[in-house]
């Protein structure tokens, strides 16, 4: 198993520098030929989810996430995290808030404290004002 970095992950999902994408395909080509799966860290969908953010709209950006989560050539880590919060993300919010919320709800460490009003509308948020 390998480990995608961001740059990587976004050359496959952008399509936008050719002499990279051949990189990427055919490292993605030989996991595929040896049966391996990619791995993508948390961090790197995070940093994915920002990138994209500036392209896409929340809507879409939350598709990709979970089309990644169905794609079988990778693995995501802790993806029952990820899916929760991307599920959640489509009700309010944005999605490294929710997957702040996933992994303190898998600790047992809540509430998460925070200055976001608009997460106040979720009871695993304390929401404080300055």
């Amino acid at each position: 198993m390998k480990t995608w970095d961001t740059n990587f992950l976004l050359r496959h999902l952008l399509e936008d520098d050719a002499a990279q994408l051949v990189i990427v395909r055919d490292q993605l080509t030989a996991a595929e030929r040896s049966d391996t799966v990619i791995f993508l860290p948390q961090i790197v969908l995070v940093e994915t989810s920002w990138y994209l953010r500036s392209l896409l709209s929340r809507t879409a950006v939350l598709d990709v996430l979970a089309e990644l989560l169905l794609d079988r050539r990778f693995t995501c880590e802790r993806a029952y995290e990820l899916d929760a919060a991307i599920r959640a993300a489509r009700k309010k919010g944005d999605f490294p808030d929710h997957l702040i919320a996933a992994a303190a709800t898998a600790a047992g460490a809540l509430p998460v404290q925070t200055f976001d009003r608009i997460l106040k509308v979720f009871p695993i948020f304390e929401v404080h004002r300055a």
